[in-house]
């Protein structure tokens, strides 16, 4: 037919070939994630499988700046004292955590904030992963603490000298990254990406510097780091899925589909095989505990139920690290619900 070679020959999109790495994860790992909501994205895939994972334990984080100085603080083993903290629009608040950590009350925010602490510290010593996610190379200077902030809490911009990180700075702020991970746990694997969110409120021209500014800088950083590795996750988005279909109504942050492919490419790269075996099995039982049918009631779905109990409870014991508590937890509250006549006619 006329047109067919030519036809066959047409490509819609580029597809990113899976990257290959020195080293695979394993399902028993804990993972930490520090940075924008992307990293958060990755975090909730991860939890959905039953990972093990402490996610943004600073709240959200967009720069090289402000995850350097959390990982500072983690290092320090200092607690956050009320001379840290400001008091904004009724609200004490820290300029090292998102506002999810703001309390009414100092005593309460501090408590908040510390407590979060002293758990990361404990958590970080046993974790063999890291992944750091950079949103953008701009950052905000508190003026009169002469600090760059994780989160302006809505303080009045006039408080606050807003400008880019200069290339040379963000190496040596990703390089002292390393050094403190590595010295929290010598062990750890780090895994950087950039954010495929688009931050436009400095402009369009000024994200792509900011973009390219920060992967240039992991990949100057990272170029004699032994267990550093770089994932694209940015560049997946931008050269991949070059369609505003894959992005949220606000048309700069990935939606659902965008993500879950990301997370394809990630989890294929980066898992190891018995790793994704253990996904399709843990999928079984989070997907068993989901099902909610109509009829209650019904004989089969006990028996689902019963076989889902002994499924999870087989898993438990052949991997004690896995956390299927809650699961469990539902599968026999519910078989007991059966011997005490809640479910009959």
């Amino acid at each position: 037919m006329p047109g067919t070679s030519t036809m066959q020959k047409i490509r819609f999109r580029t597809e990113i070939p899976l990257p290959e790495y020195p080293f695979r994860l394993e399902h028993s790992y804990k993972f930490v994630t520090l940075g924008s909501c992307f990293a958060t994205n990755i975090a909730d895939r991860l939890r959905s499988y039953r990972f093990s994972v402490l996610d943004n334990p600073f709240g959200v984080l967009y720069n090289p700046a402000s995850i350097l100085q959390s990982l500072q603080l983690l290092q320090s083993n200092q607690q956050v004292t009320k001379e840290d903290l400001i008091y904004y629009d009724e609200e004490w608040h820290s300029f090292d955590h998102h506002s999810d950590f703001s309390r009414s009350n100092a005593e309460e925010c501090l408590q908040a904030v510390n407590s979060g602490l002293d758990k990361s510290r404990i958590y970080f010593k046993d974790a063999e992963v890291l992944m750091i996610t950079y949103g953008t190379a701009y950052v905000y200077k508190h003026i009169r603490r002469g600090r760059i902030v994780s989160n302006c809490h809505r303080v009045p911009a006039a408080e606050f000298e807003h400008f880019r990180l200069d290339f040379a700075d963000i190496v040596e702020m990703i390089r002292d990254s390393i050094r403190i991970a590595r010295n929290l746990n010598p062990a750890v694997k780090i895994i950087f990406s950039i954010s495929p969110v688009r931050y436009l409120k400095e402009g369009f021209a000024e994200n792509q510097l900011s973009k390219a500014l920060l992967i240039l800088a992991v990949y100057k950083a990272i170029e004699r780091e032994e267990h550093c590795v770089y994932f694209p996750a940015y560049e997946i988005m931008m050269d991949d899925l070059r369609d505003y279909r894959f992005y949220e109504g606000n048309l700069t942050h990935p939606n659902t589909m965008a993500i879950d492919y990301i997370w394809h490419i990630f989890s294929r790269s980066l898992l190891s095989e018995d790793c994704l075996n253990m996904m399709e099995q843990v999928k079984q039982v989070v997907q068993a505990y989901s099902h909610k049918p109509r009829n209650l009631q019904s004989k089969k779905y006990h028996q689902f139920i019963r076989k889902s109990l002994q499924f999870a409870e087989s898993l438990k014991k052949q991997y004690t690290y896995l956390n299927l508590d809650h699961e469990i937890t539902y599968f026999k509250e519910f078989l007991a619900g059966i011997e005490n006549g809640k479910f009959n006619s």
